[in-house]
């Protein structure tokens, strides 16, 4: 079994509409994704430095931050700091999955969404985005040359990051609207990803190429989505939709 270690980057903006006043909104990414960054996970070996990873107990010292009113969520094997302003329309959050030993990290995600500020404006992500999704895992799948085709086998990965992410969010989504908002903004931009590549198979071998695989999203607008395969197991994927101003303001 190949051992990979899966990133995933989601970018997305908030429903096109009509312009508002922007309400408060959630804090600056830095203070989200600085927390996501220093968690390490568990690494296979190259010949470069071994980077250690991240224990358990150090995450529950590093995942909440109380300043910005955050809540804590537990179950069996996740745990999850979030916090959301405007009743959920702004959320955002740190998850993590603990490994069986539960002595390391399996998994970890971080969500932060802004509906309520304009696109080009978005006080949390500062680069014209309303939400972001970043995740990383640990996972084992068998070698590509299992697979029928590399369309095949990069529809698999993306299908099992997606899959494994929202079965850790499903493990705390009831303790807060907020988090049932980050499911739905989660749920609504994968699903335009895989209902495009159900209809062109063929298109996700561009998802491990340099430029990635454009797609549309019915709601937001033009998306991409990017796989990348590293030596030490590491598969990143970035997945972005951005609108432009003039969409946001008048929902053309």
């Amino acid at each position: 079994m190949k051992k990979l270690t899966l990133i995933i980057t989601v970018l997305s903006v908030a429903l096109a509409g009509c312009y508002n006043a922007p309400k408060k909104s959630a804090p600056a990414s830095k203070k989200i994704m600085d927390r996501y960054d220093a968690i390490v996970l568990p690494q296979r070996a190259t010949d470069q430095a071994t980077v250690e990873p991240t224990y358990a107990d150090e995450v529950m010292e590093m995942i909440l931050n109380e300043e910005l009113g955050e809540h804590l969520s537990k179950s069996e094997d996740v745990v999850c700091s979030w916090g959301e302003y405007d009743n959920g329309a702004s959320v955002w959050m740190n998850m993590v999955e603990f490994e069986d030993d539960a002595s390391t990290v399996e998994s970890k995600c971080a969500v932060v969404i802004d509906q309520d500020a304009p696109g080009w404006k978005s006080v949390i992500l500062q680069s014209g985005e309303n939400v972001r999704v970043d995740f990383q895992s640990i996972n084992e799948f068998p070698p590509q040359s299992s697979y029928g085709s590399v369309s095949e086998y990069n529809t698999a990965v993306l299908a099992e990051m997606y899959d494994d992410l929202l079965d850790n969010l499903d493990k705390i989504v009831q303790d807060g609207q907020a988090l049932n908002n980050a499911r739905l903004a989660l749920r609504q931009t994968f699903s335009q990803v895989f209902q495009q590549i159900t209809a062109s198979p063929v298109k996700a071998e561009s998802l491990t190429s340099e430029d990635g695989m454009d797609f549309d999203h019915a709601v937001i607008g033009p998306g991409n989505v990017k796989i990348a395969l590293t030596e030490n197991g590491l598969a990143e994927m970035t997945v972005s939709v951005k609108t432009t101003a003039k969409q946001y303001i008048t929902g053309q």
